[in-house]
């Protein structure tokens, strides 16, 4: 299954072809009915107006990190998930318009990329215990975006980019969620490991917690 995610790097997320080791992404679904309508009449909208060149994904998401880690670390990963994301609130996420990367993929922008920087960077305990191993890879998200189809090249990524270009809308989500995704070297599939679900917003402040959490 083919899905796509931008990172600070362009290797980030890749499978190292050994035995025992695997790729991890720490993701967010956007699950909520108004976007998952918006997403499919864009999809739609690619598919009528360039045929199967448009290459859309067969599933949309925003990737907040990805970790390669051998698999005997996944408890541990967990464990660490589990504790950082158990601290943070439900945010919003505004979108309104398109962009496109090397004139290859095509990508829903965000308004404001802060909540998910921020949400990256409560990560980073995480990623430091990990690189402890040596060999494992950690990569936060920089540049947040959400792809909606890839493996378009030349002219008619170009073609695709200015048709969306012109095409605004106004949507997004609340991040409830993030799901931890592993894939295992030589596989395309993909599985659910863990979802960890955010506090309600607000929920710091409303039981005097804000002292306590960072």
């Amino acid at each position: 299954m083919e899905t796509g995610y931008m990172m600070g790097k362009a290797h980030a997320g890749a499978v190292k072809n050994e035995e025992g080791w695997g790729a991890y992404r720490l993701v967010v679904k956007p699950r909520q009915e108004a976007m998952e309508a918006m997403l499919k009449a864009a999809l739609d909208y690619g598919r009528q107006q360039f045929g199967d060149c448009f290459h859309a994904l067969e599933e949309v998401e925003l990737v907040v990190a990805a970790f390669h880690i051998r698999q005997e670390m996944e408890p541990t990963l967990m464990r660490w998930l589990h504790r950082v994301i158990s601290q943070q609130e439900q945010f919003p996420i505004r979108c309104n318009n398109y962009g496109s990367k090397r004139e290859d993929s095509l990508y829903i922008r965000f308004m404001d990329h802060g909540p998910i920087r921020k949400l990256a960077e409560q990560l980073r305990p995480v990623e430091a215990f990990l690189r402890t191993d040596g060999q494992a890879r950690v990569d936060l998200v920089v540049h947040p975006k959400m792809v909606i189809a890839s493996g378009m090249g030349g002219e008619l990524a170009r073609s695709v980019l200015m048709d969306f270009a012109s095409r605004h809308f106004d949507g997004g989500f609340e991040v409830e969620a993030l799901e931890l995704e592993k894939r295992e070297p030589g596989k395309d599939s993909k599985q659910l490991v863990a979802r960890f679900p955010l506090l309600p917003a607000g929920y710091r402040k409303d039981n005097n917690l804000e002292m306590y959490l960072p």
